[in-house]
């Protein structure tokens, strides 16, 4: 290969990549084009787990690392784009080959009077790489959001739609409700 062949093989890469990034700024998504979303909500005690891989059994610690909406108003609803970043490290003192894992996210949607309207646990498969101490993958899913709702996640999976997610929300607004509030009295 002579010089002018690797010179103009550089140039074209640098071309194509800049036409790329232009044509994906150009698909770009304005925020102003979402509307608000309900809160989303992550009780302490679902933010956290720890999983048993099944490529070569480490453990694997996972947690949130940023968990958002964007949103479009349909009527007396939110259609809502859930997007879950999680965190997920290993020690690999013993084995640094790849990793994976099944990790689970439990959603629920609450209505105004906090009444569960819809439940769904989501899977997916994500691996660190060999020689990696963590990975950070990313994954979303559409959910429907009455007005005046709100969004419960948490790792793991809940068998009912009564069990502590649901719960520990409720008794966290308890007790925001028994607080006194001193301009009150």
């Amino acid at each position: 290969m002579t010089r002018l062949d690797s010179f103009l093989r550089l140039w074209t890469g640098v071309i194509a990549l800049s036409l790329a990034s232009l044509l994906l700024a150009a698909c770009e998504v304005d925020p102003e084009d979402y509307d608000p979303c309900p809160p989303i909500v992550a009780p302490e005690d679902a933010t956290r787990t720890r999983v048993v891989g099944d490529r070569i059994g480490q453990v694997v610690d996972i947690r949130f690392f940023g968990v958002y909406g964007q949103c479009i108003q349909r009527g007396d609803q939110s259609d809502m784009n859930l997007v879950v970043n999680l965190y997920m490290s290993r020690d690999i003192k013993e084995n640094p080959s790849a990793e994976g894992v099944v990790v689970y996210v439990t959603i629920a949607v609450l209505d105004a009077s906090d009444q569960v309207v819809s439940r769904k646990v989501v899977d997916r498969y994500f691996f660190i790489p060999a020689l990696s101490l963590r990975s950070t993958p990313v994954f979303a899913t559409r959910i429907n959001v009455p007005d005046g709702g709100r969004v419960l996640v948490g790792l793991g999976r809940v068998a009912d739609a009564e069990d502590p997610i649901v719960q520990d929300i409720r008794q966290q607004n308890l007790n925001q409700d028994d607080e006194v509030n001193p301009n009150d009295q």
